[in-house]
């Protein structure tokens, strides 16, 4: 890493958030009063002012690449589509919370000067989130997709079920009648898994989650294996078109005779975190365990 003087920060938002345009302004100020130098994605630029000698627009991919640090300005979407753009860098995340459920986001809006000075002074922790690997095979034709969350099965259109036989090394597991199908990360399992009851994982935990979505089966429930297993996928599909999406950004065509294959993905990604924020913390307050909902206050 970098000394401080030497840092290169990047910010990559979303434009349409409007509480990126409330904290924006601001935030590029505080850069250029610590001299610090800052590459901006584009839609973000209108906030640089004259005067401005350290910031400067950049495409994404470029500053993935090119900075020690990356602020993601939006909701855990923003924090997944730059998890995609990192790759194997191993280049930091930093997510500020605008609002939302979203687990990623370490920094809420009160605190984000206290713990930007914090990392100019070196004084954070970086935790490595497992991610997934997905090799989708048609025919002579395989597609390689990484995902920090999941990859999750579903209809192209509604109301069919789904037939979708899994394997765990090779091990048949079972035949799946559902609306879809999850395999999450357990940074995933916070995520779409959580909504149809699937169990929460400590991030840091080497495993993975198969979760049913709406199986037409009282029986059938979300199973969690090691990390360094191969899920396979086989479907029972002869008409249906099927989707397969990686974090719910990109998207593949799945064939009848499509064959998935999911393991541990080659790198992790690197997320900031603080070591008096604990995990179960950051669960506490998002899933606000412990209140009493008829209280407002």
């Amino acid at each position: 890493m970098s000394s401080t003087a030497d840092k290169v920060f990047g910010i990559i938002g979303n434009p349409r958030k409007e509480k990126v345009w409330e904290i924006l302004p601001k935030l590029l100020m505080w850069f250029e009063d610590q001299k610090q130098e800052l590459l901006i994605s584009p839609g973000l630029e209108r906030a640089i002012t004259s005067g401005m000698n350290c910031i400067s627009t950049r495409p994404e991919e470029i500053i993935a690449k090119n900075v020690d640090l990356i602020l993601a300005l939006g909701g855990d979407g923003t924090i997944l589509h730059i998890a995609r753009l990192v790759g194997d860098t191993g280049t930091p995340i930093l997510g500020i919370r605008l609002g939302g459920l979203g687990f990623l986001a370490e920094v809420y809006l009160d605190e984000i000067y206290d713990r930007l000075h914090r990392i100019l002074d070196d004084n954070y922790n970086i935790e490595k989130r497992m991610t997934l690997a997905a090799d989708v095979i048609n025919g002579k034709k395989t597609q390689h997709l990484i995902a920090l969350n999941d990859f999750v099965v579903n209809k192209a259109r509604p109301l069919r079920m789904l037939n979708i036989r899994v394997s765990v090394n090779g091990d048949y597991l079972n035949t799946y009648s559902a609306d879809g199908l999850i395999v999450s990360s357990p940074t995933g399992s916070t995520a779409y898994s959580l909504s149809v009851m699937g169990p929460i994982i400590v991030p840091t935990l080497d495993a993975m989650v198969i979760n049913p979505i709406s199986p037409h089966s009282l029986t059938a429930r979300p199973v969690v294996i090691p990390a360094d297993s191969r899920v396979t996928l086989e479907f029972e599909q002869d008409k249906d078109e099927l989707l397969m999406s990686a974090d719910g950004q990109l998207e593949v065509d799945i064939q009848h005779d499509t064959v998935v294959n999911i393991t541990r993905g080659e790198y992790p990604i690197h997320l900031v975190v603080w070591k008096e924020r604990t995990f179960f913390d950051v669960l506490r307050r998002k899933m606000q365990w412990g209140k009493d909902p008829r209280n407002n206050s």
